[in-house]
């Protein structure tokens, strides 16, 4: 029977993950004399991926991506996160998996790796370098073929039995590399998407820092662009959505955009040039203070063009969709001023600036 994998998305979902868990604690605990009613659903602030076989639930795990809430405490501490300074230092460079609720029918069906398998792919779209997670003894080397090591000291409880804190690095790019791990090519992509010193702090750049100046001068705009999507709006509301967004430093000839991909972040460009290639032709070159990414932005359609980096000091910030929406919706004043921005951006593409 197949399985497809997906985020639990409404009520509904949440629904028949209440309903799963129920009837898998059911099973599990009918032969220990516990009555299952007595043990209440787990509370998480995490987003739950659910293997799903028709309409039905049969295994989940919640996913944590310290960029959107606070990681759970005694989970990190269990996994040796704070042993890990690029992982403690900046809650968005880490995701956390609690441990996964798989139905006893579909225990030999390997859904637990599978969604373990989807909750990398999830840190990597999150632009996440570390995933922390949990394995049984003799899983372990199905876990390090993929990449994973020990991160942490062994735990044991009545339930779950003993579990291995492991961990993953997605830019240990060469070593992921020299064991064929299927993670080969999310690391690949998120190598050129290391924030660098300033971006790892976080509070973000600060107005002193040399980032913060560079940062403001691009997004004032260009001599040929006189408007950009930032221009007008507040330091403070400025460096709220610049501290959100993820610096990206491609190497000469990497391609930052896809064509043909789908995607709703915007990209500013803060330092070099970049060429915006469609079927391989020529159809823009952008500098700093310009913006790309605008139409998959508003759409949610696909990429139009490739993007590529054209000089060797290309430096972009990317900028999620949900950051700029959440701003958006909270301040009028800043939905009236990026959309401003926005279009004023594509009529010049369109018109074709000089």
């Amino acid at each position: 029977m197949s399985v497809q994998l997906r985020f639990a998305a409404d009520l509904r979902d949440r629904a028949e993950i209440a309903r799963f868990r129920r009837e898998v604690r059911t099973l599990n605990y009918s032969r220990s004399g516990h009555d299952p009613d007595n043990a209440a659903d787990p509370k998480s602030d995490g987003a739950t991926l659910c293997a799903w076989s028709d309409s039905h639930v049969v295994g989940m795990i919640d996913v944590h991506w310290g960029g959107e809430h606070p990681l759970p405490a005694d989970r990190c501490k269990m996994l040796g996160v704070g042993d890990v300074p690029s992982a403690s230092a900046d809650p968005r460079n880490t995701v956390v998996l609690d441990e996964a609720v798989i139905h006893p029918d579909w225990h030999s069906a390997g859904l637990e790796m599978d969604l373990k398998h989807g909750a990398v792919r999830y840190a990597a779209y999150r632009r996440a370098r570390w995933v922390f997670t949990t394995c049984v003894p003799r899983e372990i080397s199905s876990y390090r073929a993929v990449g994973f090591k020990p991160s942490g000291l062994p735990s044991s409880d009545r339930d779950q039995g003993t579990r291995l804190p492991v961990s993953l690095d997605l830019l240990d790019v060469d070593g992921l590399a020299a064991i064929k791990s299927p993670f080969l090519p999310l690391a690949r992509q998120l190598r050129v998407t290391i924030p660098d010193e300033d971006a790892v702090a976080p509070s973000g750049p600060t107005p002193d820092s040399s980032r913060w100046k560079e940062l403001t001068r691009a997004s004032e705009g260009t001599a040929k662009l006189q408007v950009s999507f930032l221009a007008g709006l507040s330091a403070a509301t400025k460096a709220r959505l610049l501290a959100d967004g993820q610096y990206v430093k491609p190497a000469n000839g990497d391609t930052i955009v896809k064509q043909g991909d789908r995607g709703r972040e915007m990209f500013l460009i803060i330092r070099g040039v970049v060429e915006a290639r469609r079927d391989g032709k020529r159809v823009a070159v952008l500098g700093p203070g310009e913006v790309f990414g605008e139409i998959g932005f508003l759409l949610e359609t696909e990429r139009t063009a490739d993007v590529v980096a054209a000089t060797a000091d290309v430096v972009v910030l990317k900028i999620s969709h949900e950051a700029l929406t959440r701003m958006m919706s909270d301040q009028p004043e800043v939905a009236a001023s990026v959309a401003i921005g926005i279009a004023h951006g594509l009529c010049l593409k369109i018109i074709g600036h000089p």
